[in-house]
């Protein structure tokens, strides 16, 4: 009893004097692993009788078909090359503790420098497995451990890497990698306001893991919860709400949808009309799925080019393809064109025939009040502009060049469009004219105006001007004009410009795709060689657009008008003058 107490006080002494690995110890241990796998190898083959083969069996090699399912020393590096794919640590724990133990030291502390280790003994074991299992048929040649002391990677190297970079949340690293993309050019203003919250739903779905945590499983995660996620996530009913609780609470309206006899739908004590509910369960575009992917794990691409990460891309492949996509919006209800008889209700309602005041639109009264309102339906409809393109037109970006007045679209330090092909010119509709764009050109300035529209002059977090009026003529066309159906919204008037130039120039798509602010041919074969069409190139496209309704009721010299408001709080543009060659 005496003699078995003084064994375990003597175990006890021997583990308490264990101390921490230093770097050239761990790199003795990584290279003791690799060497016992190879000789336990060799021994065994040595210990084989003379003329011994695998596959024979009381000389019938087919004797024993469970021998097939022998694991090999290739089949045994396989599975340990598996385990370091997946990260598996614990699988390498035993061996290396065994290891530290026989020595007297113990495992690392430092949480980052012992999973490095544990990642290097699984990399140590399956190289070893693949040495030995060539051994196996014969095959002897140099041999170079992964890791250690005879020429492989030292450990001192990859602790640098796990202190300074491993460790480093997510949220730090795509900063890092958002600067440099804006540094260089490679994200316009718009891409980079953004893309940061692309990787804040990242977070919020994954949360702020250290970057070299991100395996394969958290971006298979992260799809399925985009491709669960309804289109106004962070919006409306979803404000506050975590992306998980914005799918729940989706899916909850979605069953109430399904009774087709329902017309009202309860939302947290709340109801809503149908059409209203209808919305709310809408789930993102998969164009806008893969882009989200597509900016999250570009961060991965960015920093393995830099050589600053080694592993695969976790976002690799994941995003749908052309096919796929296109498979998706099949049956899906894109918008709608605006009728003529929903043109008329719109230009006969208060804002364009006269309302009760500034504040009350809504209502019929004497006042027809020239600003956002009153010109941006218009403009979308003879000129197609995008409601954000035409908030941000300033005073001079209408324009004369030989006799023809045209919208100037160009990009500046204070704006930026939604793609490259968004800058284009487009000549001004006679009807427009006739309603008053000139004169309404002239007021602004005379007032002191730089963009043309100022009353809607707040930016949203992405910088955008659009959304408060978006929001606006949304209620608008429910409330006043009886047009509430999602499909027929302000971006519509754009289809309806759209539809009524392919219908009129029978088939010249390439032009009308560049006044639409497209790229010009759908492969893309000429965009780096064609460099746009004049004014003079693009008037008779604009004079052929008709559309079956009257709008003389608008014509300026029919009309008392207000124009235009008092200008919105602003910060200085600066000096910004656009020269074109030939003026």
């Amino acid at each position: 009893m005496a003699v078995a107490f003084d064994d375990l006080a003597l175990r006890v002494s021997l583990m308490a004097k264990r101390r921490e690995p230093t770097q050239a110890d761990l790199d003795r241990l990584l290279l003791d692993i690799f060497n016992d796998i190879l000789t336990r190898g060799e021994q065994n083959r040595i210990a084989r009788p003379q003329g011994y083969s695998p596959w024979v069996i009381d000389g019938n090699e087919w004797a024993d078909e469970d021998l097939w399912m022998h694991p090999s020393a290739d089949d045994d590096a396989e599975v340990w090359r598996t385990l370091l794919e997946f990260n598996r640590l614990d699988a390498a724990y035993p061996t290396v503790e065994a290891h530290l133990s026989e020595r007297n030291l113990e495992m690392p502390r430092d949480d980052g420098r012992r999973k490095i280790l544990l990642r290097m003994a699984l990399a140590t074991i399956a190289s070893a497995c693949a040495y030995d299992a060539e051994r196996e048929e014969g095959v002897y040649r140099p041999v170079v451990p992964p890791f250690g002391l005879n020429g492989g990677v030292p450990l001192a190297a990859i602790d640098t890497f796990v202190s300074d970079f491993a460790m480093k949340p997510f949220s730090e690293v795509f900063k890092a990698y958002a600067d440099a993309k804006v540094r260089k050019g490679d994200w316009s203003e718009n891409s980079a306001n953004k893309n940061p919250s692309k990787a804040n739903l990242f977070i919020r779905v994954v949360g702020d893991i250290p970057f070299t945590h991100v395996q394969r499983r958290d971006a298979l995660r992260f799809r399925e919860v985009l491709e669960r996620l309804p289109r106004l996530h962070g919006k409306s009913i979803y404000t506050g709400l975590a992306p998980a609780d914005c799918v729940a609470r989706a899916d909850t309206i979605a069953t109430q949808l399904a009774d087709k006899k329902k017309q009202q739908i309860e939302i947290d004590g709340t109801k809503y009309r149908r059409a209203e509910a209808e919305k709310f369960v809408e789930r993102l575009d998969p164009t806008t799925i893969n882009a989200t992917l597509s900016t999250v794990g570009g961060v991965f691409e960015w920093e393995h080019s830099n050589g600053a990460y080694p592993g695969r891309n976790p976002f690799d492949k994941l995003q749908a393809t052309k096919r796929q996509v296109e498979k998706r919006k099949q049956g899906k209800v894109g918008r709608e064109m605006w009728e003529p008889e929903h043109l008329e209700a719109l230009f006969a309602s208060p804002v364009w025939t006269g309302c009760a005041s500034e504040k009350r639109r809504n209502k019929k009264g004497a006042f027809v009040i020239e600003d956002a309102r009153f010109w941006l339906p218009l403009i979308a409809l003879f000129a197609g502009l995008r409601a954000d393109e035409a908030l941000t037109l300033y005073v001079e970006d209408i324009r004369e060049h030989q006799g023809i007045w045209f919208f100037d679209l160009y990009e500046d330090g204070d704006r930026s469009y939604k793609t490259k092909n968004s800058t284009r010119i487009i000549p001004i509709h006679e009807e427009l004219i006739r309603i008053g764009i000139l004169e309404y050109r002239d007021a602004a300035e005379a007032a002191g105006f730089h963009r043309l529209f100022e009353d809607f002059g707040a930016r949203n977090k992405s910088g955008k001007f659009s959304d408060a009026y978006s929001r606006w003529f949304g209620d608008y066309r429910r409330d006043v004009v009886g047009q509430g159906d999602r499909y027929r919204d302000f971006h519509a008037l754009r289809t309806t410009f759209d539809t009524f130039l392919e219908r009129n120039m029978s088939g010249n798509s390439v032009m009308v795709r560049r006044v639409m602010g497209h790229q010009g041919h759908k492969n893309g074969t000429t965009d780096d060689y064609f460099k746009g069409y004049e004014a003079k190139d693009l008037k008779p496209l604009i004079d052929l657009l008709q559309y079956p309704i009257s709008l003389a009721h608008l014509y300026v010299d029919k009309q008392k008008r207000l124009r235009p408001l008092k200008p919105y709080a602003r910060k200085p543009r600066g000096n910004v003058v656009r020269v074109l060659a030939a003026d």
